[in-house]
């Protein structure tokens, strides 16, 4: 018995060598079937991938044996994303020499894998695995395959919710759109297509705006500013308030590599002549694929680091700055794979990305990712299948409510090469919930609209979230904020008093937009405004802390116009006795006087008064009209 053994293994051990013999390369292939070899290769750099696998079945049919003539038809197959032609001849070549090479085993089992034949795909990476001189890479990279398999079983057992939807034939045509983003009132579309208008395939930015009927009207081509005639421009993000676009230029003359991000600022229904972003954002290498924080202060974008690995890079902004020196993501988010297209959500805390490295269902694969309390990216979690298959997803964008996801899709059925397709998200896969404040700030008297700054704070925290400027043409700002927070702003311009405000959305509806309309008044005598965020402990004249962002910014207003002279008025409610809300009015008053001498404002320049409860701007007989007499307020006595 182990003698039969020895011998069948001595047999088995001389044919194979006898069959490795009669395989043919290069070097000792027929004479004609070299040829044939050669012209396969000629044909495939012109591009005419047809042709060159024609030669190569030629040098086939001449050497059947011919293993360099079957991978490279194997792996021109798998240029054309052929899989059922490229499966055979990768099988054929390692059933020809096993050790001929190793990435034949990977790039068999990852068409396994896309064709959802699991137990083929790991049984092919065990035989690589097996194998002592693979590299270290080759068995992680077959690993990676064997996991992929893994998820892909227990993905497909269990699918989420997936009802997808084509956005129609005003956005989609036959040819290719992608790149999906929207402003944060889902009013405009902005989206890359790629076409042949021009008299050349080309890329540029398209949009469209929300017909109010739950479709979209005709798409439109961005003008020059951000389009060239011959260049390509895409891959692009849009700011929550619709304010600045940054995208994709490549091959530009003031370009710093391959390709570089590239920023347009929307004036109106214009747009800005396009600026490239620089050397902290762009580099030699590939940079594209960039998403805004919902606060516009971080940029997220993709750069290729290698051939086959790009990283998710971020970079803050300074206000005074720009944009530092862009960083890598943690590990927790980057692998030495590929990840790309990342999208930010407006609650600043959800990151949606592609990724071929985390453990997935093979291809490019959506996964999400949230921020902690520390400020760390936790665990990505991949959105699952159908949403995700064994092909390479594209990049998703969610909209500000946190409910329909937004992706582009090669898929049967639609209108063209890639469509813009929209679906309901499912909760677990959800975003924090945000809404979008927006107003427009205007003069109060001319009732013309305003460019202004617009600063707003975080009221427990105190913290500045964000400084933005209203439209010089329509006075138009808008912004993204997470729900369940209370918030204070004011709006300045020079010439002007400031205005201030505070609000609330701990129990706002965020399908529905909080609006702030603002009407600014000019520095003249007489005019009083109230101080909406100078708080106080209850019954008494002392401040509390969140009233420093107010009083400081009042400070300013009187340092830029050292002419101006005010009075500090202070008013209570009718509850309690006259001259008790007399003295504490006073009291109050002199109080916010003590804090802007303190700050190095002349004693000379202002004067406090408290008017108690004598001069109500409401109803006392309910508890909101009541908060509403009780403020603090300043008048210009003199300019």
């Amino acid at each position: 018995m182990r003698l039969y053994a020895c011998f069948a293994i001595l047999f088995l051990s001389l044919l194979s060598t006898s069959c490795y013999t009669q395989v043919k390369t290069m070097k000792t292939a027929d004479k004609k079937a070299l040829n044939y070899a050669n012209e396969a290769r000629i044909s495939m750099s012109s591009g005419q991938t047809d042709k060159a696998i024609e030669y190569l079945k030629m040098a086939i049919e001449i050497e059947p044996e011919f293993i360099d003539a079957w991978n490279t038809m194997a792996n021109f197959y798998l240029y054309k994303n052929d899989m059922d032609h490229a499966m055979p001849a990768f099988i054929k070549t390692i059933e020809l020499d096993p050790k001929y090479d190793y990435s034949a085993y990977i790039l068999l089992a990852r068409i396994y894998l896309m064709q959802e034949k699991f137990d083929e795909a790991e049984s092919t990476v065990d035989k690589l695995l097996a194998m002592e001189d693979a590299t270290a890479k080759q068995k992680k990279d077959g690993t990676q395959i064997k996991q992929n398999c893994v998820f892909s079983k227990d993905a497909i057992a269990h699918p989420v919710p997936f009802d997808i939807k084509n956005l129609g034939t005003t956005v989609n045509s036959k040819y290719a759109e992608y790149f999906p983003a929207l402003t944060a009132d889902d009013e405009y579309l902005y989206f890359t297509k790629r076409d042949n208008t021009t008299g050349h395939a080309q890329e540029d930015i398209w949009y469209s705006r929300n017909d109010k009927k739950g479709g979209w009207l005709p798409a439109q081509r961005l003008g020059e500013t951000v389009n060239t005639e011959d260049g390509n421009e895409g891959a692009h993000t849009i700011s929550p308030n619709g304010k600045y676009l940054i995208f994709t230029k490549c091959q530009s003359p003031d370009g710093m590599g391959s390709c570089d991000l590239y920023i347009s600022k929307r004036d109106g229904e214009d747009w800005s002549v396009a600026r490239n972003l620089g050397p902290n954002i762009n580099t030699g290498a590939f940079e594209s694929q960039a998403s805004i924080s919902g606060d516009s202060k971080t940029l997220y974008f993709v750069r290729a680091v290698s051939k086959d690995n790009t990283q998710i890079m971020y970079s803050t902004l300074d206000e005074k700055t720009g944009f530092a020196a862009a960083l890598p993501l943690s590990d927790a988010i980057n692998t030495e794979y590929r990840e790309q297209r990342p999208f930010i959500h407006p609650d600043n805390n959800t990151l949606y990305f592609l990724s071929d490295g985390h453990p997935g269902m093979g291809g490019d694969d959506i996964f999400v990712s949230r921020k902690d309390a520390a400020g760390n990216w936790g665990a990505p979690v991949n959105l699952g299948y159908p949403i995700n298959s064994s092909g390479d997803e594209g990049g998703i964008f969610i909209s500000s409510d946190g409910k329909k996801a937004y992706i582009a899709s090669e898929r049967k059925g639609g209108l063209g090469i890639d469509d813009i397709y929209s679906f309901d998200l499912y909760e677990a896969a959800r975003p924090s919930m945000v809404t979008y404040v927006k107003g427009t700030v205007t003069d109060i008297d001319s009732k013309l609209p305003l460019q202004a700054n617009i600063q707003l704070f975080d009221v427990e925290t105190g913290e500045k979230i964000t400084t933005l400027t209203s439209d010089p043409k329509n006075g138009f700002f808008m912004i993204t904020l997470p729900v369940g927070k209370d918030y204070m702003y004011n709006v300045s311009k020079d010439g002007y008093l400031f205005y201030s405000e505070n609000f609330s959305l701990k129990e706002h509806d965020a399908i529905k937009p909080y609006n702030l309309d603002v009407a600014l008044s000019k520095i003249k005598e007489g005019v009083s405004i109230v101080l909406k965020n100078i708080f106080f402990e209850t019954n008494k004249a002392e401040l509390k802390e969140e009233s420093k962002t107010e009083l400081d910014k009042l400070v300013d207003l009187l340092t830029k116009n050292p002419m101006l002279k005010i009075e500090i008025g202070g008013h209570t409610d009718n509850v309690g006795a006259d001259a008790d809300n007399l003295k504490l009015s006073d009291a109050r008053a002199k109080s916010v006087m003590a804090y802007l001498v303190a700050h190095g404002i002349s004693a000379d320049r202002l004067t406090a008064r408290g008017y108690g409860e004598t001069m109500p701007i409401a109803d006392n007989n309910n508890v909101e009209g009541r908060a509403l007499n009780r403020r603090t307020e300043f008048k210009v006595t003199s300019k």
